[in-house]
């Protein structure tokens, strides 16, 4: 799998988990365009996205709560 393919997977497995956080909150939110980035510094990741700072005050909770709720959700990736 090459970094593209791997990016638009990573796409697909976030929306995943917002769906399971809105169902768990019993919201309807439009989930927007999801954009994966490089961070700057290697210290940060691989990968980064804003998607939690984005969705978080639609879904009434902290980006800080959905992005630990999506770093759990998404520990349990099977590849």
């Amino acid at each position: 799998m090459n970094v593209l393919d791997f990016i638009n997977y990573l796409k697909k497995e976030i929306t995943k988990s917002i769906n399971k956080i809105k169902l768990q909150l019993n919201k309807e939110i439009e989930i927007p365009n999801i954009v994966i980035e490089f961070p700057a510094q290697k210290i940060h990741g691989d990968f980064s996205t804003n998607i939690s700072m984005v969705c978080a005050k639609k879904l009434g909770i902290s980006p800080r709560e959905l992005a630990k709720f999506l770093v759990d959700d998404l520990k349990n990736i099977r590849s």
